[in-house]
């Protein structure tokens, strides 16, 4: 039984230790790195404190801002790689505090808690587990949430600093952490704890007052009357958000799932969970809330938004979590309660396995598309994951120059090849090949592009980029990319690693002119097929 909880964890544990990238990603240029810049060059502590508190959309990221600013302090430099380890760490102690909420009973408490960590270790969170500034906010607010709830049902008064403590990290967290204090407030009324209710309300209003100081509502944002003019656009957007992780972001099924959910929350209440278990029942409802936040700021842009976006899958899959939970707990103690554990078990496995089949390759390919992003920026200064070109150039330039970014150059010797001659004058094979970049500089040539055998489809194959002079042909050995699309496109699992690159170093090669070209070949059963394809594109060597 232990062995099985293991496997989630373990799985996870490895995604991203493979595919963490010491790259930026859209708003960490922001938020990270031109905050880091701006941070070092301002002298007054209150010029310091102003940029670690300043408005970022519609958040004050102080956590996020504070925990790079503590990675900057102890390696040096501002690692991305670091952040991404950080913010995943976020799901190992969201997976503690919530064992300890768990009343399971005596025996096999680890067993019936199994379902919680398949579901939540596995890699629907596709485009966020490698993006900080998504990852940390959405991870920590979570966190911090659920952490003040539990120190607020401790009832000591020890526990209730500590709750208030935790819920101002959760509003410096992310912008719906501010719901934490209205749950927070509900759960001390319902332990008729009025003078700590009191005290409770004088926090808030001081903290909330802070946060909205010189608040700026955002140009093109829905506001809270669009969404009540566009109820029924609002009420979908929260159904399908509910269940998006359950219907895997599918409009019909996330709309079934999230109906579910909330009809079964609304069970939860007439049943008076709330006094069976309080701390799950008021995360439950932090989660909820934040859902309804989200549609009143979000559902103008419409349901597609909502289903496409990984980082909410956070908040859909704790409500499956907490569906799980506390619906295992009603069952406790009657005849069937093992087998109601044993189809969670069952359930959370498949839902794990699915999430796999269907994400795992998009963790990978976004990988991947953040390294060839940096090499292609090393070489021509474009590539870079964000929408500005040159001012995400410009911020990357000046974190380089004032030591915030180090730029990862094992990347560079990973894509960096020695070539050999080619010999070979033709292919055996049908190959279907295609060139993405060619970039370059007085140093190097970067290269990518995808390449496959139409009877092999991609599977077990080597791929070499070759380069033709009238004298001679050279051969450089690729580095595998991941291409999900390549899957998408030909509905073929087989084509995933069919991507190549390589970064030529000029270097070492004689000056001319030379014509790209791609030979890929594959064993099939005893023999080996080959496939040469020349682009008609080519590149000049000078001396």
């Amino acid at each position: 039984m232990c062995v099985l909880g293991i496997i989630a964890p373990a799985y996870y544990v490895n995604l991203i230790t493979e595919n963490a990238v010491n790259a930026p990603v859209w708003d960490d240029y922001d938020a990270l790195l031109l905050f880091l810049n701006h941070f070092l060059v301002t002298d007054s502590v209150a010029g310091r404190m102003a940029l670690v508190f300043i408005q970022h959309i519609e958040h004050r990221l102080v956590f996020l801002r504070l925990t790079g600013l503590t990675v900057f302090c102890l390696k040096g430099d501002l690692d991305f790689k670091w952040l991404c380890y950080i913010g995943n760490a976020g799901l190992v102690f969201l997976a503690y505090f919530l064992f300890s909420a768990f009343k399971s009973g005596r025996d096999f408490k680890l067993f019936y808690f199994t379902p919680v960590l398949f579901l939540l270790f596995q890699p629907q969170y596709h485009d966020t587990i490698l993006w900080p500034t998504a990852l940390i906010p959405n991870a920590y607010v979570l966190l911090f949430a659920l952490m003040t709830i539990v120190w607020i049902e401790r009832r000591s008064r020890l526990a209730f600093v500590l709750a208030s403590i935790f819920s101002v990290l959760t509003i410096l967290s992310q912008g719906n952490g501010i719901l934490v204090f209205f749950v927070g407030l509900l759960a001390l009324f319902l332990q008729r704890h009025y003078k700590r209710a009191a005290v409770w309300m004088l926090v808030s209003g001081l903290v909330l007052g802070g946060y909205f100081v010189r608040y700026t509502q955002m140009s093109g944002q829905a506001g809270v009357f669009s969404a009540f003019l566009n109820l029924k656009q609002t009420i979908l957007h929260i159904l399908c958000f509910a269940g998006s992780s359950l219907g895997f972001s599918s409009f019909y099924p996330s709309l079934i799932c999230g109906i579910a959910i909330i009809l079964y929350f609304v069970f939860l209440t007439v049943a008076k969970y709330y006094k069976d278990n309080p701390v799950l029942y008021s995360f439950f409802s932090f989660v909820l809330l934040s859902i309804g936040i989200n549609a009143l700021f979000r559902s103008g842009r419409g349901v597609e938004f909502v289903l496409s976006q990984s980082r909410y899958k956070f908040f859909s899959v704790f409500l499956v979590i907490l569906v799980y939970l506390s619906l295992y707990e009603k069952v406790r103690g009657k005849r069937f309660h093992f087998y109601v554990g044993l189809v969670g078990v069952m359930a959370a496995m498949t839902f794990f396995i699915a999430s796999i089949n269907l994400y795992s390759s998009r963790v990978e390919g976004n990988s991947e598309n953040l390294r060839r992003g940096l090499l292609r920026w090393y070489v021509e200064g474009k590539g870079l994951s964000y929408p500005f070109i040159e001012k995400a150039s410009q911020i990357l330039r000046e974190s380089m120059e004032r030591g915030v970014y180090r730029y990862p150059r094992e990347i560079l010797e990973e894509f960096s090849t020695t070539p050999d001659v080619f010999r070979q004058d033709r292919g055996e094979g049908n190959i279907l090949p295609f060139i993405d970049t060619i970039a370059e500089n007085d140093e190097y040539v970067y290269i990518d592009g995808w390449a496959f055998l139409e009877k092999r489809k991609g599977k077990k194959q080597r791929t070499r980029l070759v380069l033709k002079s009238p004298d001679h042909s050279l051969a450089f050995p690729t580095v595998t990319i991941t291409r999900p699309d390549l899957v998408v496109e030909y509905l073929s699992r087989d084509l995933k690693d069919s991507g190549f690159g390589v970064l030529v170093r000029k270097g070492l090669i004689q000056p001319g002119r030379y014509e790209i070209g791609v030979y890929t070949e594959a064993r099939i059963e005893d023999t080996v097929e080959s496939g040469l394809w020349f682009s008609g594109k080519s590149i000049d060597i000078k001396k």
